[in-house]
């Protein structure tokens, strides 16, 4: 009888022992998933990125890249993710937009960067286009090969062919994306969620979420309601974006003002505005 109870605990330690190897091995296999995921959306998104930058290419101007890498990863600290490092390029064109790629890369063109006032402006934008990565909306615009409708076996499935396959199918996805980032943009919803998300980063970021909605209405009142429509032709209509935006900032609390940081933002980019004529 006391050789049963002796017995006892010696299972129940034996058990333990199985269930804990079983629960660190699960654990182990799926940050080994994780990670090999994240590598899947960093090669996605240099892809697309090419794709972008040669739609548009980078413009050379080292002193403006490095201050809007300075305000983006800022921004990136309080508000993206952290399994990956992000990186802002300008791109060399007078057209007013941003644009995102998975895996943290971000563009905004020197036509927007003209016509922002100072940084808060800008943070706001690049934090728009953050939203878009952590939020991974381009990836719902993948073509097939597809057997899920789960975000992480998309870029999976994409990627699961070797060699030219896998080549090709990379190239397929990046023309899409490009597809969807220059022709037919996201889904309302999808720039919505983005804007919403915005004003919460500059907020943690330290600037006032006034800042967008007020860009908003720069660019439709500098630019006139159809040079507007050419500008952000992708998202929602000004009036609509500013009226949601309103209503976040006073819902969330976002209501104070803060800095714009406008002498930085000229010293930095001033150069690149247009002179009036």
């Amino acid at each position: 009888m006391k050789r049963g109870i002796y017995l006892i605990p010696f299972l129940l330690s034996l058990l333990f022992i199985l269930f804990s190897c079983s629960s660190t091995d699960k654990s182990r296999k799926e940050a080994f998933e994780k990670e090999a995921d994240i590598r899947r959306e960093i090669k996605l998104g240099k892809a697309i990125a090419l794709k972008i930058v040669h739609q548009y290419p980078l413009l050379n101007d080292p002193k403006a890249t490095e201050y809007i890498n300075k305000v983006g990863k800022s921004v990136a600290l309080f508000a993206g993710r952290s399994d990956f490092e992000y990186y802002f390029g300008i791109l060399d064109t007078d057209s007013i937009n941003a644009y995102a790629a998975p895996g943290g890369y971000v563009f905004i063109t020197k036509g927007a960067l003209a016509l922002m006032e100072n940084e808060a402006h800008l943070a706001v934008v690049l934090a728009h286009e953050i939203a878009h990565i952590n939020l991974q909306h381009i990836i719902k615009y993948m073509p097939p090969p597809r057997d899920t409708s789960s975000v992480v076996d998309s870029i999976a499935a994409v990627l699961s062919a070797q060699g030219t396959m896998v080549s090709a199918a990379m190239n397929q996805v990046a023309e899409q994306a490009v597809k969807v980032l220059f022709e037919e943009g996201y889904k309302k919803e999808d720039e919505r969620m983005a804007d919403i998300n915005a004003l919460s980063y500059a907020a943690a970021t330290g600037y006032s979420a006034h800042a967008l909605p007020n860009f908003i209405k720069r660019i439709d009142s500098v630019m006139g309601e159809q040079d507007g429509k050419k500008a952000y032709n992708t998202h929602p209509s000004p009036d609509e974006r500013i009226s949601y935006l309103n209503t976040a900032i006073m819902t969330q609390g976002f209501a104070e003002q803060r800095p714009d940081a406008r002498a930085r933002f000229l010293k930095y980019i001033s150069h690149l505005k247009k002179p009036k004529s």
